[in-house]
């Protein structure tokens, strides 16, 4: 308090130090890449128009032999506003969704990621009513399971990703499901159809 200035609004000061840390990681697995052009620019257009808290880093993960590297930078920079961008390129056939996103998660530098495939949709509102449930109440977030089955929608603390070995053997939100069982943490594991409906009961 002491070293700003008078005029400051210092609950203003206190909710942008605190707010949420995520790595976006945007997904596409195998997509015809005409697909690819099309949905990608949405995506990053998406996170960047996110309300409140902006992402700290975008991450494209792409798995696709035909798709040149080059074509998905001329999007990134064609929407680049401000945040920081990073291409994951998977080059062995044999890798499926969960191993591509290992790769992928090994450059998040964010507290949580999150997943999203290129055909979903990213609410504007989604990072900020993560904010509010961690910030505002105080809730323990290790997990929100992903909205669509499979991985997309998926927000994890980047930690627990490297503490139980991301998606080796198993699916990282099935280890973590059974880990909030065993500790009696069931509390620390969100959906998305709980945000939602928590945010319209107390708007």
């Amino acid at each position: 308090m002491q070293n700003q200035p008078v005029s400051a609004d210092l609950v203003t000061l206190v909710e942008e130090e605190v707010k949420v840390s995520v790595d976006m990681i945007l997904a596409s697995i195998d997509d015809d890449p005409e697909l690819v052009n099309q949905l990608l620019p949405r995506r990053i257009k998406e996170c960047v128009n996110q309300k409140f808290v902006k992402p700290k880093q975008i991450i494209v993960v792409l798995k696709n032999k035909d798709i040149v590297s080059q074509s998905i930078y001329d999007i990134l920079k064609d929407t680049y506003e401000g945040i920081p961008y990073l291409l994951v390129k998977v080059i062995p056939d044999s890798y499926d969704f969960a191993r591509s996103l290992d790769m992928a998660v090994q450059n998040v530098k964010a507290r949580y990621y999150c997943v999203v495939q290129l055909e979903h949709n990213i609410p504007v509102n989604m990072l900020s009513t993560l904010n509010e449930l961690i910030n505002d109440q105080l809730a323990l977030v290790s997990m929100i399971c992903p909205r669509y089955g499979g991985y997309s929608g998926l927000i994890v603390q980047t930690m627990l990703h490297k503490i139980f070995g991301g998606n080796r053997v198993e699916p990282l939100y099935d280890k973590l499901v059974e880990a909030a069982k065993i500790q009696g943490k069931e509390e620390s594991i969100h959906t998305w159809e709980d945000l939602w409906t928590r945010q319209k009961l107390q708007s």
